[in-house]
């Protein structure tokens, strides 16, 4: 028989999940007995077992997982993918035996203090209850547990350190395990400035926009399509961040005769083994290696090659909208509070929205286009424009105003993009290997876009039999991602 990567990782992974899984159920009952105690409650009271979705947190993955949870002791006994994610059903050996972990006999159960005579990393410790632990946290010192055997930690106590010196407080806390509004919040009422928490501008905005999407957070993997792509550019991915869902989705795309670039520094990640081509770039400045592709593609635009699909971007982006300017056009530094916003008009729903200059020469609200009639939003636009200043105002304010695709032309086109000054600048990728994958996304825009049967309706109301793609994706989840969020 013969299988392919795709299948066998399929079937590893269910096998050692069985494997994990079944190996406990042998002692499931034995651990119940010793660790926990058994339930009060008649046979008739006990509950039934229960499906609940959670997240999985056995690695940074973070893949969506359905759990049955046992009516009698109210624990998980066995951990499943999500057959309602990108995930299939599929799961690891880690993710089907991690929540497990309180079956173990070795688990704490309860705070551990360290007994004040010992010396760190003695394992000298005592067991004492969560009401002793929220009191020593408060009074220090002072908590009656403490007082009562005599023990000094030389420790005040959260509520002196508040009283006295709250800036003698420190608090760190990890990525997305609080929320970084809520960690700001509790700092700055209890009085201190050092606060701060492991980066999370991905964890956060990623975990939201699962939620908002789809009811669960979707953490590191929003996705390519796979069954579609024959051009997957993977960067920024830490080497800790490779759950079964990114693994099965790259070996699609791999098995459906697509390509894959690692652009990295290292080549020694568990895709970078599987990518077609390395790109290697200096920590840093992936943001310039992408400027710098985008610089190619404007180029051949500006030499008459259907390089950018300019048809998308004015559709569906915001390419054709209309961005307050200096009146040299430049909107850096600023000569006005107002500048850099995009200016508005009302829609026929009294919404305050961003404006377009249609081919017909007037201007609309992006949403008012009147498509019916041919006007088409234009990409490349700049001039003056009078317009009210507010939803219901008869004042008008006059402003000088470009579309944001002239602004990113205007930067994109500017030599330090280039890919000579790119590798004189970092000694790498070389300017050839910028080139090369310029050319590979517009082949794949000339000779390689697919149509995709499926009926929608876009915003404009228009009613669609299919779309249209080109079958080009790009991953990055940090650098360029992370710093696009935090700003």
């Amino acid at each position: 028989m013969v299988i392919n990567q795709e299948d066998f990782l399929k079937i590893a992974g269910v096998t050692a999940a069985a494997a994990a899984f079944l190996g406990t159920v042998g002692r499931e009952a034995f651990i119940f007995g010793q660790v926990f105690k058994e339930s009060k409650l008649a046979p008739e009271e006990v509950a039934s077992d229960v499906v609940a979705f959670t997240t999985c947190y056995g690695c940074l993955g973070r893949c969506n997982v359905e759990v049955i949870i046992s009516g009698k002791t109210k624990l998980p006994r066995y951990i499943a993918g999500s057959i309602f994610t990108r995930n299939q059903g599929a799961t690891c050996d880690i993710g089907a035996t991690t929540m497990l972990h309180y079956l173990s006999p070795a688990r704490l159960r309860s705070p551990l203090l360290r007994v004040p005579t010992s010396e760190r990393c003695e394992g000298d410790f005592v067991e004492i209850t969560y009401d002793d632990m929220l009191d020593i946290l408060a009074n220090g010192d002072d908590a009656s547990y403490l007082q009562e055997r005599g023990w000094k930690y030389g420790f005040l106590g959260l509520k002196k350190i508040r009283e006295c010196c709250p800036y003698k407080f420190v608090y760190f806390t990890g990525r997305d395990q609080y929320n970084p509004t809520e960690n700001t919040w509790f700092a700055a009422m209890f009085g201190t400035p050092n606060q701060a928490a492991h980066g999370g501008f991905c964890a956060v905005a990623v975990a939201s926009g699962g939620s908002y999407a789809m009811g669960g957070t979707w953490w590191e993997y929003g996705g390519w399509d796979s069954e579609y792509t024959k051009l997957l550019i993977i960067a920024g991915m830490t080497q800790d961040h490779f759950p079964t869902i990114t693994r099965r989705e790259v070996m699609k795309v791999i098995t459906n005769g697509g390509e894959i670039i690692w652009m990295s520094p290292e080549r020694i990640g568990n895709f970078a083994q599987v990518a077609n081509e390395w790109i290697p770039v200096i920590p840093g400045t992936d943001g310039m290696v992408v400027w710098s592709v985008i610089h190619e593609l404007f180029k051949m635009r500006e030499q008459g090659i259907h390089s950018i699909d300019e048809d998308y971007l004015k559709w569906y982006t915001n390419a054709p909208w209309l961005v307050i300017t200096n009146p040299d056009g430049s909107i850096i530094p600023p000569q006005a509070s107002n500048v850099g916003l995009f200016a508005r008009m009302k829609n026929k729903n009294g919404e305050w929205v961003p404006i377009v200059m249609g081919s017909d020469g007037n201007l609309y609200p992006f949403t008012d286009i009147p498509w019916q009639n041919g006007v088409e939003p234009v990409l490349e636009w700049q001039g003056t424009i009078t317009i009210p200043v507010a939803p219901d105002s008869n004042q008008t304010i006059t402003l000088n105003v470009r579309t944001v695709f002239s602004i990113l032309k205007e930067i994109a086109l500017q030599d330090k993009w280039s890919p000579e000054n790119v590798e004189a600048t970092w000694g790498t990728p070389p300017a050839y290997k910028i080139r090369e994958l310029a050319q590979k996304i517009v082949d794949l825009l000339n000779h390689g876009r697919v149509v995709i049967p499926a009926k929608w309706t876009d915003y404009l109301g228009r009613q669609h039999d299919y779309y249209i793609g080109t079958p080009f994706s790009v991953y990055i989840m940090r650098g360029i991602s992370a710093t696009v969020m935090a700003s």
